[in-house]
């Protein structure tokens, strides 16, 4: 997981999986180590400080986890 684009392209490259941290959000809440609750509230503070998430994406999981 980076932000740093020409290491993510690198890692592709190479054949490795790359992930971002939605996917690390959607697999916390799918493991149980937090609920769809705690998930929402952190999911809402990060898009507060973070721009460059893609903002579809995070509204998606932010109806679903409110639900």
């Amino acid at each position: 997981m980076t932000r740093d684009s020409a290491l993510r392209k690198q890692t592709k490259q190479s054949g490795v999986e790359v992930h971002g941290i939605l996917y690390l959000f959607d697999q916390m809440v799918v493991s149980g180590l937090i609920s769809f609750h705690e998930a929402f509230e952190r999911l809402q503070k990060l898009k507060e400080i973070n721009n460059r998430l893609p903002k579809n994406e995070i509204e998606k999981r932010l109806k679903e986890w409110k639900a």
